[in-house]
């Protein structure tokens, strides 16, 4: 039986030539738009999200909470890591991370790099960036780790390991390098050198501070216990509210959107925009729907012969529906097909436009992938089940003998059109 219906679907899409190339192409645009949108959203929440122990680091931010400054940046002082990973148990790491720009050479090669951070040794058990080559020590002084693209660079095919390097007026020593930092990771960078001023101060806002806490530990608790200790080091007495330096616990997967922050040069994205394109993409879905049922309807009068026929034969109105059903979802089918092909070229676009590479990857967005193939059948039956209904209502004797109007369901159509124009 289904494959009676697919064959009459195809019969008819070669039959209304025009008609099939109208209902396709308006379906395959609209889905077109949905996709892109749908990549975009998912790039936008893949941030950060390829470390492995993601939901429980967190970036400590400083409040002040002053009568001529209130605010919350990301900068604090060095005496925060190693303070709160001595007193508290439930911090497994903590790390200070700053980023710098210098001159690096090597092999007579020099260049001003501004993707060059200084970490603590934890830095890589705290994130997971791939390691190809070698391995970081970044406990050990004089030791370095860069890139797959700065190995290229600086050191051709050759491998970087052993190999000296020059950052500003400091030899380091090449110990492991790491693939190129994805572009969904709020991090970017090229260098990582160890921390080499290691006196502490509290008084300074220049480091950016990690932690990653104990399996089941609750960061509201621990925020609570860093306020003690940053209380215990700078409040005036031992205990007493420090309303200079409130803390928060703002969540990996957080700091692309700015979560709870007021000055971030790392936060590039923003959530209310996610929230609109969510709307686009389902408006500019149902504006597909809209127009394909306009245009189904509108064929009515043409489809009522075949009914009338069909229904004096034996055929019952369930039947009908079921096959105008699979008639649109046959549709649809070709429609999403032609929809990825056609948001696969339209890629560079995007990424021009969004600032950043978008790729049309299965196996990062296997899931998006699936919704999508699940989803199209779902708009098949949404978009035919009304011309579906209006179709199989035609009696059969006035369907052979003359057009049927469907003018029950002009009105119906009139309120389409005119909410697509508005």
């Amino acid at each position: 039986m289904l494959t009676n219906y697919f064959k009459i679907a195809w019969r008819n899409l070669i039959k209304s030539k025009l008609f099939s190339v109208i209902t396709i192409f308006g379906l395959s645009i609209g889905f077109t738009g949905t996709l892109l949108i749908s990549l975009y959203i998912s790039d936008e929440l893949s941030y950060d999200g390829f470390h492995e122990n993601g939901d429980q680091v967190y970036r400590i931010l400083r409040e002040f909470d002053l009568p001529d400054l209130k605010t919350t940046f990301q900068y604090t002082p060095s005496a925060l890591a190693p303070s709160v990973q001595q007193s508290l148990p439930g911090i497994e790491k903590a790390v200070r991370v700053q980023s710098n720009s210098e001159t690096v050479s090597a092999n007579q090669k020099s260049f001003i790099e501004s993707s060059i951070l200084t970490a603590d040794e934890g830095f890589f058990k705290i994130f997971d960036y791939r390691v190809i080559e070698g391995q970081p020590e970044l406990g050990r002084p004089g030791a370095m780790v860069i890139s797959e693209t700065m190995a290229k660079k600086y050191f051709g095919a050759e491998s970087p390991i052993g190999n000296m390097l020059s950052i500003g007026n400091a030899e380091l020593e090449v110990t492991a390098v790491i693939q190129d930092v994805p572009e969904n990771s709020h991090l970017q960078f090229h260098f990582v050198t160890p921390i080499r001023q290691q006196q502490t101060s509290w008084g300074r806002n220049n480091y950016i501070t990690y932690v990653l806490l104990n399996k089941g530990e609750d960061s509201g608790a621990i925020t609570a216990q860093i306020a003690e200790v940053i209380n215990a080091n700078t409040g005036q007495n031992k205990g007493a509210a420090n309303h200079s330096f409130i803390p928060h616990l703002q969540p990996l997967k957080g700091i692309h959107f700015g979560k709870g922050v007021d000055v971030d040069i790392a936060a590039q994205g923003n959530i209310s925009y996610l929230y609109l394109f969510i709307a686009l993409a389902i408006f500019i879905l149902t504006l597909a729907c809209v127009n394909f049922i306009n245009l189904s309807t509108a064929r009515s009068a043409e489809k009522s012969r075949e009914v009338g026929i069909r229904k004096t034969l034996g055929g019952q109105r369930k039947q009908i529906i079921f096959q105008f059903l699979g008639e649109t979802v046959f549709l649809t089918t070709l429609a999403a097909l032609i929809a990825i092909v056609l948001a696969h070229f339209s890629l560079p676009v995007l990424s021009s436009i969004a600032g950043k590479s978008i790729h049309f990857d299965i196996n990062n967005n296997w899931y998006l992938w699936c919704a999508f193939i699940c989803f199209v059948p779902i708009v098949g039956v949404i978009a035919g089940f009304y011309p579906s209904l209006i179709m199989s209502r035609f009696q059969a004797s006035k369907a052979v003998k003359v057009k049927a109007t469907g003018s029950d369901s002009k009105w119906f159509r009139n309120g389409l059109v005119v909410f697509q124009f508005a």
